[in-house]
């Protein structure tokens, strides 16, 4: 759960923009699609680094698990075949504003 205040929520990944859904200061939670998610920092909201942790190819895409490194958070990315994403691989995390969900 992270305290929210104007349009921000409060996390271990730093204060990240969020149509908040509650007063400020009430806790929300913070969610986020795996299709979502950027491994190549491309994104106009940093999520920060992270290692890959698990990859497994699912015929249309690679589910991977990845851990960051400046928080114990973990991430559920779906990437293209063309990832080849590698177990320990750096990542640069990152999404869309407009991808993150406040509950």
């Amino acid at each position: 759960m992270a305290p929210c205040s104007a349009g921000r929520a409060r996390t271990a990944l730093g204060d990240l923009p969020a149509e908040l859904p509650r007063p400020a200061g009430t806790p929300v939670t913070i969610i986020i699609r795996p299709e979502n998610i950027r491994a190549d920092g491309t994104g106009r909201v940093p999520l920060g680094p992270a290692r890959v942790v698990e990859a497994i190819f699912q015929g249309a895409h690679y589910r991977v698990l990845a851990a960051s490194e400046a928080t114990d958070q973990r991430f559920i990315l779906r990437l293209p075949p063309s990832a080849g994403p590698e177990i320990g691989a750096a990542l640069s995390l990152s999404c869309a504003e407009d991808d993150l969900v406040a509950v």
